[in-house]
């Protein structure tokens, strides 16, 4: 009989691991898109509320540094 918090440790570690793979495909992502952004078609409400999701969190880049501001 498993015990109950071998399993949410396990549904934990699963979950980590699944948020470290989302990082790793939105970095190839951003790799792929960031060249590709002047062509999305910016009449269309979803693509332009993408685009100003994207640029808000970018606000927050310094591009000096390299770094993400508190």
């Amino acid at each position: 009989m498993s015990n109950i918090w071998d399993d949410i440790r396990r549904a934990v570690e699963q979950s980590k691991e699944t948020l470290r793979a989302a990082d790793d495909v939105t970095a190839d992502m951003i790799r792929l898109a960031a060249p590709r952004l002047r062509s999305v078609d910016a009449s269309d409400w979803r693509n332009r509320d993408a685009l100003k999701a994207m640029k808000k969190q970018l606000r927050d880049f310094d591009m000096v540094t390299g770094k993400w501001k508190d």
